[in-house]
């Protein structure tokens, strides 16, 4: 996937979400092979998110360009 957008960190997301059909546990593998340096804080990974609705319960793993990787979830 290539993708771009603002940023994940605002109050309303802004970003590419592939939305695989998931009722219960899953797995999801990716591998990042390149993030263009367009800011510090420009990131790939991966995210699941309870629903596309700006706020809701995610977890994530991230690269970004300039400050290594970070996880986080709610």
């Amino acid at each position: 996937m290539t993708a771009s957008g603002a940023d994940i960190w605002g109050t309303a997301d802004e970003g590419h979400f592939p939305l695989p059909a998931d009722d219960g546990d899953g797995e999801m593998v990716a591998r990042v092979t390149r993030v263009q340096p367009t800011d510090p804080w420009a990131k790939a990974g991966v995210m699941m998110r309870a629903s596309t609705n700006a706020g809701s319960a995610h977890g994530l793993m991230l690269l970004s360009a300039s400050n290594g990787s970070l996880s986080s979830g709610d």
